[in-house]
């Protein structure tokens, strides 16, 4: 183990700042730039994993640094009003955000869900939530539970934690992915209880897997006719699959949506916006009654970041460019699972990818818990790393691309995978 390491965990327990990055072999990132990085031994990789999401533009962009060494020579945080890049920043995203009528920053996705869940609370003045099982939506008690649930753990109470609270993880009912009739039942025996529905539209926690259209628009019509507020989480899909979202692919305006990620770049910003009827809840505002604050919400350096970023992604061509990276590896992949004739399924929208190494289509978690091949998949991710590809550890996770990949990028990643393919399935 390099002296780092060995430092690190005299210091920080496991010698990490969070759990998502506990994933064997352990990485001090020298360096990176574009689509690869390099490790403390000097070993380059082509990345797939694209900081669990926020590299958009590629490692070490030039248009976002300059920016951002431009903020830090103007601005500090003065614990007072407002500043040009924050008005700026909340412009772009009323602007291309379907529902966005007001938009507020935090520091990261999970403090975005939260606050969207408390307003929705506030909003209608009732307790409980629905979520998806398998989803992921943060680390507060209120959906971090049903994540990678056992089968024999499914739609019942699942903390991923100890400590939580279980009067606030029971107010939580679980729903199964593209199931209106479920819904509509946990609905209905619930009715005037239910305050929220949270879902990510391509389920990220596990890979892409796009939510099937008459759901999403059978939840915006129950939501309506029960008076719930519909969230989008977009922490992962926003400003990745277009400038707006999700939501303007499905063509759907939620009430509430999150962001964060992909909008600056590797920057910690995200933001929760929604329609002004709700937002001016928020007690930013003169006469709301719920609490938004935080010393560094809104930081002119953070905010530059993320103006810097969606800057990039407005010039012309930017998403074909982006949205090709991500065919070129799902196609690669679709191609050698035919000619080899294994079971192996890809799903993509543009640079999110979704790989599953079992027999689909799957409609739900349930069906990929079942046929998915938990053992192939962790051991092709693992394989590809020792060649220098890094694709995200554990049996589900997304993969993505970046404008900086190329094709010789992929079709050098293809080589790869198709000798690694070979070897698992002894082809």
């Amino acid at each position: 183990m390099s002296d780092i390491f060995e430092r690190a965990g005299k210091v920080m327990p496991g010698g990490i700042n969070t759990v998502i990055r506990n994933y064997p072999p352990q990485f001090s990132t020298s360096r990176a730039s574009g689509a690869y990085f390099w490790d403390q031994n000097g070993k380059r990789y082509i990345d797939y994993l694209g900081a669990w999401g926020p590299i958009v533009l590629g490692y070490d962009n030039k248009a976002v640094k300059e920016k951002v060494q431009a903020a830090i020579d103007k601005y500090d945080l003065y614990g007072i009003g407002v500043s040009e890049p924050e008005v700026q920043l909340a412009e772009k995203i009323c602007k291309y955000v379907k529902g966005a009528e007001a938009a507020l920053m935090c520091g990261g996705g999970s403090e975005a869900t939260y606050h969207a869940i408390r307003l929705a609370r506030a909003c209608t003045g009732r307790n409980k939530l629905i979520k998806m099982q398998g989803a992921f939506h943060g680390w507060h008690d209120a959906v971090l539970m049903n994540v990678l649930s056992k089968k024999e753990n499914l739609y019942k109470p699942d903390p991923f934690s100890a400590g939580m609270n279980m009067e606030v993880v029971n107010k939580t009912l679980l729903c199964r992915l593209n199931d209106l009739d479920d819904l509509r039942e946990k609905v209905k025996a619930n009715a005037g209880d239910v305050a929220a529905v949270i879902v990510d539209p391509y389920s990220t926690t596990f890979g892409c897997f796009r939510m099937q259209d008459a759901y999403m628009r059978g939840l915006r019509q129950i939501c309506d006719e029960e008076g719930i507020v519909l969230i989008y989480d977009e922490v992962v899909t926003g400003w990745r699959l277009g400038l707006g979202g999700a939501s303007q692919l499905f063509d759907i305006t939620p009430d509430i949506v999150c962001m964060g990620k992909a909008i600056a770049n590797g920057y910690p910003v995200a933001a929760v916006a929604g329609k002004r009827k709700y937002m001016d809840y928020f007690n930013t505002n003169e006469g709301g009654t719920v609490a938004y604050q935080a010393t560094y919400y809104g930081h002119p350096v953070l905010a530059s970041a993320a103006v810097a970023t969606i800057e990039e992604l407005e010039k012309p061509g930017f998403y074909d460019r982006l949205n090709a990276t991500g065919d070129w590896f799902a196609e690669g992949i679709r191609d050698i699972a035919n000619r080899l004739d294994i079971d192996l399924e890809v799903q993509n929208e543009g640079s999110l990818i979704g790989l599953y190494f079992g027999k689909g289509p799957f409609n739900n978690y349930d069906e990929m818990l079942e046929r998915v091949d938990a053992e192939k998949s962790n051991l092709f991710r693992h394989m590809m790393i020792d060649r220098g590809y890094y694709i995200a550890l554990g049996t589900h996770k997304r993969l993505v691309t970046n404008a900086c990949h190329t094709r010789e990028d992929i079709a050098e990643t293809m080589q790869a995978a198709e000798d690694v393919l070979r070897k698992i399935y002894k082809k």
